[in-house]
């Protein structure tokens, strides 16, 4: 903690970088209170996490009297844009930013069956669930739910079903897995927001 910025500046475990300084102030400056730290205008703001999280969340504020627009851009462990959007922030009142991909998770619970719970999807909203035998890189092709959004199987992963989430986001089967399947790699897709799970193994 240095000249009163801080504690609780920074998160353990994220890397924070910028494309020209950053900036921290001494509390009440223009506003913004002494937990606060950006870069200055027109330069970008990056952080990186170590482990990659299926939620992040942040306040963006700017000084008193010098509002401005905000470009977010949010990347999966590739590198492929699952976010970008473009904030208005008016003034030093924090507006709050969150964004949540579903996470998924693959429990064996006997011969042939396979559970499947995923998390943190948009509730009561569609999950596409895909298979394929090989990882990569595919593009979900023009006409298609989410045209665009790069998954990380390959060559053409095989839409497998999709299931509506329940009012807390979350899906939780006990399906048969055939033995064709078995060694394949699934990844589920928020198709509300064109968001992508991790992938896992069956």
């Amino acid at each position: 903690m240095i000249h009163g910025q801080g504690p609780g500046l920074v998160e353990p475990g994220v890397i924070y970088a910028t494309s020209n300084g950053f900036v921290w102030n001494g509390d009440g400056v223009l506003g913004l209170n002494s937990r606060t730290f950006g870069s200055y205008l027109g330069t970008s703001l990056q952080w990186l996490y170590l482990t990659p999280a299926n939620k992040v969340s942040f306040d963006l504020a700017a000084y008193n009297g010098y509002g401005d627009t905000v470009t977010i851009e949010i990347q999966d462990p590739n590198g492929a844009t699952v976010v970008s959007t473009t904030i208005n922030v008016p003034d030093a009142t924090p507006v709050p930013f969150t964004h949540t991909a579903p996470d998924m998770f693959v429990v064996t619970l006997t011969a042939g069956i396979v559970g499947i719970d995923v998390l943190g999807a948009t509730p009561l909203g569609n999950v596409a669930f895909a298979a394929s035998p090989s990882l990569g890189s595919f593009t979900v092709p023009a006409g298609k739910p989410c045209a665009g959004l790069v998954m990380d199987l390959a060559p053409v992963p095989a839409l497998r079903a999709v299931i509506a989430a329940d009012a807390a986001g979350e899906i939780h089967l006990a399906p048969f897995a055939p033995a064709a399947v078995c060694g394949h790699f699934l990844q589920v897709v928020d198709l509300t927001n064109c968001t992508t799970s991790g992938v896992v193994r069956l």
